[in-house]
């Protein structure tokens, strides 16, 4: 994955970059790192907590999340960026957007270790 830095809405923004193969084609998609609020914002709209036995239980939904995730932070691609769009994308296609959108918003093992 390869990575820079830009000024996006006048704060400095690491973006991940990915080539797909978009109809027969390799096409560029730049995928934002999230910040903490909106990691936030799309983990609160994907969850929910409900009691079950008089204990809490939280269910989340994985497709919601996942979809919410790419929107947010794709932001330049070959195709609409929409939820409906990016859960219209090929298997493997998805998989490269959102291997990188994970190195980007994941702490590696050696942050997780330090």
């Amino acid at each position: 994955m390869e990575t820079e830095k830009r000024d996006i809405n006048g704060k400095i923004r690491t973006i991940g970059m990915v080539d797909i193969d978009w109809k027969d084609q390799m096409k560029p998609v730049e995928i934002l790192r999230l910040t903490f609020g909106e990691d936030l914002k799309i983990r609160n709209a994907c969850t929910k907590i409900s009691m079950t036995g008089g204990q809490p239980s939280v269910s989340v939904d994985q497709e919601k999340m996942t979809l919410m995730n790419l929107k947010s932070s794709i932001i330049k691609a070959p195709f609409p960026i929409t939820e409906i769009d990016i859960g219209l994308l090929d298997k493997d296609v998805a998989a490269d957007i959102l291997e990188v959108f994970n190195e980007l918003n994941n702490p590696s093992e050696k942050k997780k270790e330090s």
